[in-house]
This record gives structure tokens, C-alpha cells and sequence, in this order.
């Protein structure tokens, strides 16, 4: 079994993606095909580099927090399929924004990729939150993440599973704390 660096779910070791909250666990070698963590800096098959070092534009891409890394296999699919629908049209939506108070004192001396590594469990564990409910990541800036519900997926009670998730957000970060 596997720990997801993200939320901690334990998942396969075949697993390319965290069930718990999507992350992608395992890259494939450019080289051989093998499959690697996406820690690993060299393929375990064939012992092709897999990045030059932790600045290299590759292993920024696997570890750089968006959205789309954010967002479960299972949900981008559904949030794909609704945009064709939503051309054009109205709705009524709930925003909900989530930001860490106080980092930027407790970073602003620490090399960026250090930083980056405490704030990244946290943002990963928001977006698991909102998208357990079907929210939709639609923003993430530092440690801050912007979240809608009611499109591109449809809702009635989309502003109470704001709530919830809110609700989770919070439990979330106090639980690691």
C-alpha cells in the first residue's frame, strides 16, 4: 500500500491517482515506460533521470498545485462534460473562498520550495473537501483556494454543500494542526 503525500489515503500501489483526492501518485519513464512515484528523480526499471533536480520544469509541473492537479479523475470528467452545456447560460452560483491566516510570516524567510511543501498538504486537503461535494477548484493562489458550486455542475442545494465543505475545510485544517 501507498500513503498519498496528499491526503494520506492508502491506496494500491498500481494506483496513478490518489482515490481519496485525486493527486497523481505515479509518473511513467520517458525512457523504458516503467511507472514511478512522482518523488522519484530516477526511473527504478532503467535508471533514466526522471528530473534533473527539484527546479527542473518537469518536477515543477508534478508537484505545482492547480486545479486541474486537483481535481479527481472521476469529477474532471463530469465538470468536462457540463461545459458544453453551460454556453450562454445564467445561474445562480456559491463562491466559496478558503485562505490559511498567518503564513506569510511563518514563510517569508523559507526557500520557496520548502514553502511550498507546507502549504501544499493544506491546499490539497481544502480541495479534497470542496470536492468531495461536487465543488468545483476554480482558483488556487498560494495558500488560498476558490471554490464554486452550483456550475459547471449543477446543484439545487449548492449553497449548502458550500457549507459542508466549509464546514470539512475547517475540520481539515484543525485536524492538522
Amino acid at each position: 500500500m501507498l500513503a498519498c503525500p496528499g491526503c494520506t489515503t492508502e491506496n494500491a500501489e498500481s494506483h496513478l491517482f490518489c482515490t481519496g483526492c485525486g493527486l497523481r501518485l505515479q509518473l511513467a519513464c520517458a525512457g523504458c515506460g516503467a511507472l514511478n512515484l512522482v518523488s522519484h528523480l530516477f526511473c527504478a526499471t532503467c535508471g533514466l533521470q526522471l528530473s534533473s533536480s527539484p527546479s527542473d520544469e518537469g518536477a515543477q509541473e508534478a508537484a505545482r498545485v492547480t486545479p486541474s492537479t486537483l481535481t479527481p479523475a472521476h469529477l474532471a470528467d463530469r465538470l468536462l462534460s457540463s461545459f458544453a452545456q453551460l454556453r450562454g447560460e445564467r445561474k445562480i452560483v456559491t463562491i466559496l473562498f478558503a485562505d490559511l491566516t498567518g503564513t506569510t510570516s511563518a514563510i517569508e524567510r523559507m526557500d520557496p520550495e520548502a514553502a511550498g511543501g507546507l502549504i501544499d498538504p493544506t491546499v490539497r486537503a481544502m480541495a479534497a473537501a470542496i470536492h468531495k461535494f461536487e465543488g468545483t477548484v476554480a482558483r488556487v493562489q498560494g495558500d488560498g483556494i476558490m471554490a464554486l458550486f452550483g456550475a459547471p455542475i449543477a446543484h439545487e442545494d449548492h449553497a449548502v454543500r458550500a457549507c459542508h465543505a466549509a464546514l470539512d475545510v475547517r475540520n481539515a485544517l484543525m485536524a492538522a494542526s
